[in-house]
């Protein structure tokens, strides 16, 4: 995905909740990593409520949701 957007030389807005697969510093880590000097990375979180649609037998939950935007320069 990374490549994908430096490719096009496009931004990057990505929604994250800290409840995906991979820890959100790692994936902090590796946006900082791949976009090089060429992009300015930063991310912002906010408290979100997420709709599990009664998979987990609730029907909802809170997470917390980081924004992770890359600008190109």
């Amino acid at each position: 995905m990374f490549d994908g957007v430096k490719d096009s030389d496009s931004d990057l807005l990505l929604s994250y909740s800290n409840t995906g697969m991979i820890d959100i510093e790692e994936l902090i880590s590796l946006a900082v990593h791949e976009f090089g000097s060429k992009y300015r990375v930063w991310f912002e979180d906010i408290d979100h409520d997420h709709m599990t649609m009664g998979r987990r037998g609730d029907r909802s939950r809170d997470v917390k949701e980081s924004l992770i935007i890359a600008q190109r320069l």
